[in-house]
């Protein structure tokens, strides 16, 4: 795969992801003391998981592109995000703001696949949003910094 295609396939995973914090933010816009009906409570669940599977399938076509194999054991989604905090790894690009926000919807992500819809809470909810939309601006950006650099270097190689 060669970088452009890795950053093609990240773009259109962004596409994806925008149009899913489009509708989270129809909900989150809505006033406060706004008591969401449980469809809407159970939709919004459902496209934070969209939120964070997008993000983790920006994650894993770096590690690909990069070589780098990903363990598949109980813990692999947590250790995926970690590799791309660890300072060490020169494609780690997350701030700690940011792999903290991912980590929460992580765990709320684990929560909403082995529950029953009627069991979310709104006010568990509406926070994760938040964190999505705040964070997924920067997520972007450096995600494409890290893109440049990949790109800089293929063509170190070339050169």
């Amino acid at each position: 795969m060669s970088v452009d295609e890795l950053i093609e396939e990240i773009e259109v995973e962004f596409e994806y992801i925008e149009t899913v914090l489009k509708e989270l933010e129809k909900l989150y816009k809505k006033p406060p003391e706004y008591e969401p009906e449980l469809i809407e409570i159970t939709g919004a669940a459902g496209l934070l998981h969209n939120f964070y599977n997008g993000i983790e399938n920006i994650l894993r076509r770096i590690l690909k592109f990069n070589k780098i194999k990903q363990d598949e054991d109980k813990d692999w989604h947590k250790e995926l995000l970690k590799k791309f905090y660890n300072e060490e790894n020169n494609f780690a690009f997350l701030d700690r703001p940011i792999y903290e926000n991912l980590l929460e919807i992580l765990k709320f992500r684990h929560f909403f696949v082995h529950s029953y819809g009627f069991l979310l809470q709104w006010e568990l909810i509406r926070p994760l949003i938040k964190k999505a939309l705040e964070s997924y601006p920067k997520f972007k950006i450096l995600c494409m910094s890290v893109c440049k650099r990949l790109e800089n270097h293929s063509e170190e190689e070339d050169a």
